[in-house]
């Protein structure tokens, strides 16, 4: 600008509009020339209440600083949108949309890796004292040439560290066994139980 030397640089010019230029150039309102340069890529697209009316809604009815989720179907797929409003002075409103769909999807792995890292710790704590005494007892009761012993081969200390290694194995198995229990029943929906109660009871504690 106010230069006299041309300067040759790579431009992309983008440009939005609600008119009808086409109607305005026929009509004389818009120059045609321009209308010439800037149209190399037209591209439609239908009003925004027309394609997503629920959409309009949440953004009218939207107040400053709060924020919606909604859920659209595009032709790429399910989106997961976030909407927001903040209004300034003069009546303007600045509308945010956001896809988190990535965003929840990246959370929702991370939270089932932390769970599989918990389950798995968990059911190491559980099997390896199982796996390291049940190899203790293997040993405990069979000689040097691994064959097994008799009764009358065992002494009364052995005896006892046989008991108390059984019943660690034992408890170890049932915690297992509940803790596997307890998880299955955690991933099941709830069912709602009904009950009759005082209502008014309720209400007297909102004055």
């Amino acid at each position: 600008m106010g230069g006299n030397q041309s300067i040759r640089f790579d431009l992309r010019l983008v440009s939005a509009t609600n008119a009808q230029l086409h109607s305005m150039v026929h009509e004389n309102k818009f120059r045609e020339d321009l209308l010439y340069r800037i149209n190399t890529v037209e591209i439609n697209i239908p009003p925004l209440r027309k394609m997503r009316p629920f959409l309009i809604h949440t953004i009218i009815h939207l107040r400053s600083s709060e924020r919606e989720t909604l859920k659209l179907q595009s032709v790429d797929g399910p989106l997961q949108l976030s909407v927001a409003v903040k209004e300034f002075v003069l009546q303007y409103r600045l509308i945010l949309l956001q896809n988190i769909q990535t965003e929840t999807e990246r959370i929702e792995v991370e939270a089932w890796q932390k769970l599989a890292s918990v389950l798995t710790h968990e059911i190491m704590n559980s099997v390896t004292p199982i796996v390291s005494l049940s190899s203790a007892l293997n040993t405990m009761m069979h000689d040097e040439k691994g064959n097994p012993k008799g009764p009358g081969q065992l002494t009364e200390e052995q005896i006892t560290d046989i008991r108390e290694s059984i019943q660690t194995v034992e408890n170890r198995s049932k915690s297992l066994l509940e803790f596997v229990t307890a998880y299955r029943e955690f991933r099941k929906p709830s069912v709602p139980e009904f009950k009759n109660f005082d209502l008014s009871v309720t209400l007297r504690r909102l004055y």
